[in-house]
């Protein structure tokens, strides 16, 4: 990966993305846009050498400012799923551990039985939760037919992280 900020492809939704592989359609390239930047890179990092510190202190500065400006939009985009999930649970008692599943399915958007448990500790029947998610159209669930073990995937939040893949430069749709 170049450039001086980077995404983990694992927060990128690859795992249950619509496209065939996340490596060919998620993730590919623009090999232009690629050059460029790393071509600017390496100027700012020659200048640095030289003793020029600027280029390198406008490139980091740019840099931050449209980490905390994408990061942001990320965080208001999550946070009005979070209040969709809200309203489709509306009718779920409030105290029901179905709402702090959803709040875990943010920072977890794909889970196993295992993973419900974590995000809901001391928890017993966890199924009963992560069943009420998947009535309620938070959750979708997948079995591998090899292994036998089920999966659930919030693919909104999935597809907020393939957005955000995109917004940064990372990716391609």
């Amino acid at each position: 990966m170049s450039g001086l900020i980077g995404i983990p492809q694992s927060l990128l939704g690859c795992h249950y993305s619509r496209r065939r592989s996340c490596r060919q359609k998620c993730c590919q390239d623009d090999t232009d846009d690629d050059l460029a930047h790393d071509l600017t890179t390496i100027s700012a990092l020659d200048a640095y050498r030289d003793g020029d510190i600027e280029p390198i202190v406008r490139s980091l500065s740019a840099a931050t400012l449209a980490a905390v400006e994408h990061g942001s939009e990320l965080v208001r985009q999550s946070r009005a799923v979070r209040q969709a999930w809200a309203d489709k649970l509306t009718g779920v008692r409030s105290d029901s551990a179905a709402h702090l599943l959803a709040d875990g399915l943010i920072a977890h958007p794909v889970i196993t039985v295992h993973h419900a448990r974590d995000i809901l500790p001391g928890r017993s029947k966890v199924h009963r939760y992560i069943d009420v998610l998947v009535m309620r159209g938070i959750l979708i669930p997948r079995q591998d037919h090899r292994t036998r073990d089920m999966t659930w995937r919030a693919q909104d939040v999935l597809d907020l992280l393939d957005d955000y893949a995109v917004r940064v430069g990372r990716c391609s749709r």
